[in-house]
């Protein structure tokens, strides 16, 4: 039987090694000494690691610096445990270590000017709760994420205040996937300086994984910086954020470069700032295959937009949004949305965006019947219904009016309304239909017909044209009651000629002089015609006319 030795973890008490803890002591010595008696590596797991105990106090320091330990806790004993950074200093600093965890105390770096609070160069399944990061000159937590050792963090309840640089700053130097960070809790604050809230970068220039998930977060109160600024990231997933500040022709949250795969569910943000450019939410660049979900963007009268998008990716989708302030658009790049869902202010259910020209933006399938959906977009702002292979449009709304394409437009189940060029053939159509003939619009000889019997088609709107060209005479008169098209042959040039009255504004009359002589008008009040002796019909000419019932004057083009 083989028996393992289980020893239990060291346990050190600080003050066991000489510290201090009144704030004016320098025990950056005896912390040294305290991590010196923790296990030394992390060559196996049964190392039991060890507990670095700060009691209730505030301890001046260099730096609590762990190098490549491995399941060591740093403890504190709530807020009244504080790690006092001497001078250009880091709190706490983690390098090459693994599963290391720092709990339940205080960085504080307004007795000294400490430049940051935590930083940590590789601590693979590392644990950080019940944390106060406040007054570094610097950041409040610092990540430097290519340390082969990995960088997997899981933090809980931490809170970072007025930090002169960012709240959280997490950068990555090199492509390679060194895992992530996991955030439950985080409250980034600003009391009068800092450049900004949460800071994601990558200096490649490229798309960079760096997967990141936060929950319950607060970002309140930056002027004139960023609230959080992601730049080349991807994989980035917040859930249950509050945004806030003053950011003067600036984002709340900034996207740029190359981000995607990054989500926000149960979003609020608000800027109060000013200036052009001044929006809730930008997103540059190239970035792409971003999702935002139930959301409230807020502002002032000042806030240029809610949303910019001025990135050339795609699939930048909104989902279900609340404009609190209506003064304030949802964006001024309507275009660059692939997608957007509904406002609870009466704007549309669903809001989509064509992404490009041979593509429809709404397909509708039809679950019983594979392989017959349609598809509905908007082409330069004609309402479109396109066939099941998508190359021929079946209807089609412009602003003008409607039209069906494909010859047939069914009238409310019992008549259908046909068109095309020439007549009418017998065996068309049923009885009750209409066909309009397309070679005729606007011209006299525009032709509506119903069916009237089995292969009859009537014709109703064939124009009305005098039997007969009389032989007007001068001052004779031209008849137009029930007449589309009046003929008239006179002897030779006749004057002072009446175009009888009309009988309804819009009415028309053709005239058409069929002889080898003028035909002139009487003057207007006696003819009817507007511009009367001026009137001249040409020999084997005509003249078209249109009633004013208004003026009770016929008008001639």
């Amino acid at each position: 039987m083989t028996f393992i030795n289980l020893v239990a973890p060291v346990y050190c008490n600080v003050k066991q090694f000489g510290a201090v803890g009144d704030g004016v002591t320098d025990d950056s010595a005896a912390i040294t000494a305290a991590i010196a008696s923790l296990p030394a590596t992390i060559i196996t797991t049964l190392n039991p690691g060890g507990i670095l105990y700060f009691p209730p106090g505030t301890y001046k320091t260099s730096g609590v610096a762990l190098n490549s330990l491995y399941n060591v806790m740093v403890l504190g004993a709530g807020s009244a445990s504080v790690i006092a950074p001497t001078s250009g200093a880091i709190g706490i600093y983690l390098l090459g270590c693994q599963r290391c965890r720092i709990s339940s105390l205080t960085v504080d770096g307004t007795l000294y000017g400490a430049a940051t609070g935590i930083s940590i160069n590789g601590n693979f399944d590392g644990r950080y709760d019940n944390l106060l990061i406040k007054a570094m000159t610097g950041d409040g937590i610092f990540v430097q994420g290519d340390n082969p050792s990995f960088e997997e963090h899981y933090w809980n309840s931490v809170t970072c205040r007025n930090n002169g640089g960012y709240g959280y700053h997490y950068q990555r130097t090199t492509s390679i996937d060194r895992g992530g960070s996991h955030f439950v809790g985080l409250k980034i604050l600003w009391d009068g300086t800092g450049l900004g809230g949460i800071y994601l970068e990558s200096t490649l220039g490229a798309a960079t994984i760096a997967d990141h998930w936060f929950t319950d977060v607060v970002v309140d109160s930056y002027v004139s910086t960023y609230g959080i600024r992601i730049k080349d990231f991807v994989h980035i997933f917040f859930t249950s954020l509050w945004v806030g500040g003053t950011y003067n022709s600036a984002s709340a949250i900034l996207m740029e470069g190359a981000c995607y795969g990054i989500y926000f569910n149960g979003l609020y943000t608000i800027n109060i700032g000013s200036g052009a450019g001044t929006y809730d939410m930008s997103i540059n660049g190239t970035s792409h295959d971003v999702l935002i979900e139930n959301a409230i963007l807020d502002g002032t009268a000042s806030t240029t937009a809610a949303l910019h998008v001025g990135s050339t990716g795609a699939n930048i989708e909104l989902g279900k949004y609340v404009l609190p302030l209506s003064t304030v658009p949802l964006t001024d790049t309507t275009s660059a949305l692939f997608n957007r869902s509904y406002s609870l202010q009466g704007e549309p259910v669903l809001f989509v965006t064509n992404q490009s020209t041979t593509f429809g933006c709404v397909g509708l399938d039809d679950a019983g019947n594979p392989g017959k959906q349609k598809w509905i977009r908007n082409n330069n702002g004609s309402f479109q219904i396109v066939n099941t292979a998508y190359n021929t449009t079946l209807f089609r709304v412009d602003d003008g009016g409607y039209t069906v394409v494909g010859n047939t437009l069914n009238l409310n189940g019992f008549s259908s309304l046909l068109s095309g060029t020439g007549a009418p053939g017998t065996g068309l159509g049923a009885v009750g239909d209409f066909y309009f003939r397309q070679d005729t619009p606007g011209t006299s000889l525009q032709r509506l017909y119903v069916k009237t019997a089995s292969a009859v088609w009537t014709e109703l709107l064939a124009p009305t044209v005098s039997a007969t060209a009389v032989a007007i005479a001068a001052s004779g008169t031209i008849a137009t009651a029930g007449i589309d098209v009046s003929r008239v042959a006179p002897t030779g040039n006749v004057a002072s000629i009446v175009l009888a009255s009309g009988t309804v504004t819009g009415q028309t009359c053709q005239v058409v002089n069929e002889s080898a002589f003028t035909v002139t008008f009487a003057a207007s009040g006696t003819s009817h015609v507007a511009d009367g002796v001026s009137a001249i019909i040409a020999a084997n000419r005509k003249m078209d006319f249109t009633w004013d019932g208004g003026t009770s004057l016929w008008y001639h083009s």
